[in-house]
């Protein structure tokens, strides 16, 4: 008799490229005593902590990361794991002024709301979040791809959302930054981008770096690392 078929084991969690956060090593390294600490905001499998904590020689580390999946990875690595939202004060507030640098990596896009506007607001939530988690004298860094005209970049978010209702896969369009359904994202372009940081409470915005990427015209991709001091 026939064996049943076993379930497919679910895929590996899928890891953050390491090359964006090169702009960002150059931008710290200077900046940074050998052993400063850090909290990664959305860190993912936490391999782009891992290599922040190579190239910069950091010391203390925390990785904050809602999915239990992924968190379990950066915990193999040898991060400690806040498993927890980076939108959650509760769980955030024990960590409040405890680092020398806090990052939020590709994660403001993620945090979409039923507007631009309201997506916004969760970015500029979180911001404030990552910001308390900064000592005096210490670092928030926010790398972010970035998109223009932010016209088309709102109608992919609702188009996006749309088609996420049937479908739990990514459907490809051709390049892989080009597609539709999950995950349902709002872009921001540099400007917008400049102004979130910029008009947070108790920082100054110090050093931006963009660069920018292939797309057809009038797309216009990029990538923007900003960092910003608290006062």
């Amino acid at each position: 008799m026939a064996r049943p078929a076993e379930a497919a084991a679910a895929p590996p969690p899928e890891e953050w490229s390491t090359w964006r956060y090169r702009d960002l090593v150059d931008l710290l390294a200077p900046r940074l005593a050998a052993g400063a600490s850090l909290v990664d905001l959305g860190a993912g499998t936490g391999n782009t902590l891992a290599f922040l904590r190579d190239a910069l020689g950091l010391g203390p580390l925390l990785a904050v990361e809602q999915d239990p999946a992924r968190a379990q990875a950066a915990a193999l690595l040898g991060c400690p794991v806040l498993v927890a939202s980076v939108l959650d004060p509760a769980a955030l507030a024990p960590h409040r002024a405890g680092f020398d640098v806090a990052v939020a990596g590709d994660l403001l896009h993620h945090l979409t709301g039923s507007s631009r506007g309201a997506s916004r607001a969760l970015a500029r939530t979180a911001l404030e979040l990552a910001r308390d988690l900064v000592r005096p004298g210490g670092w928030l860094a926010v790398l972010e791809p970035t998109f223009r005209p932010l016209a088309v970049a709102t109608a992919a978010l609702h188009l996006k959302r749309a088609v996420a209702r049937y479908r739990s896969r990514r459907l490809e369009l051709g390049p892989r930054w080009l597609n539709l359904g999950p995950p349902v994202v709002c872009l921001h372009d540099a400007g917008e981008l400049r102004r979130l940081v910029a008009d947070l409470a108790g920082v100054e915005l110090v050093a931006v770096t963009e660069r920018e990427r292939f797309a057809p015209w009038p797309l216009r991709r990029g990538r923007a690392t900003l960092l910003a001091r608290r006062a």
